[in-house]
């Protein structure tokens, strides 16, 4: 299987969505991929109207979800961007990973998120 992939859309040098192909539960598929970095996650926390006056710990993960017969994957890593390396490291990683099933996995060490105070 190539490295091959494609962006759907670079939302900024934190997130990007792509799709590249792999293999979940024996079947070869297509992955609709979002890869960001723990910023983007908890970026996107606050922006979900989430209010914490405590840090908030973040690691990173590997979630999972069948959505009309294809998969989503959304990961999130603990790098200051997503760049090319960090893509195909990401898509390695995806297609090693022999235990992959749906729901969320999440490894390493918790990042801590300040509570912003306004």
């Amino acid at each position: 299987m190539a490295e091959e992939y494609r962006i759907i859309e670079r939302i900024s040098d934190q997130s990007v969505k792509l799709e590249f192909a792999g293999v979940f539960e024996g079947k070869e598929i297509t992955w609709d991929a979002r890869i960001k970095t723990l910023s983007a996650c908890y970026l996107d926390l606050q922006g979900r109207e989430f209010n914490s006056q405590h840090p908030v710990e973040l690691r990173q993960f590997i979630e999972i979800r069948e959505c009309n017969q294809s998969y989503h994957a959304e990961i999130g890593l603990n790098l200051k961007q997503i760049d090319e390396p960090a893509i195909k490291r990401t898509i390695i990683m995806m297609r090693k990973y022999k235990r992959l099933h749906l729901g969320r996995h999440e490894y390493g060490e918790a990042i801590s998120f300040e509570a912003e105070t306004g």
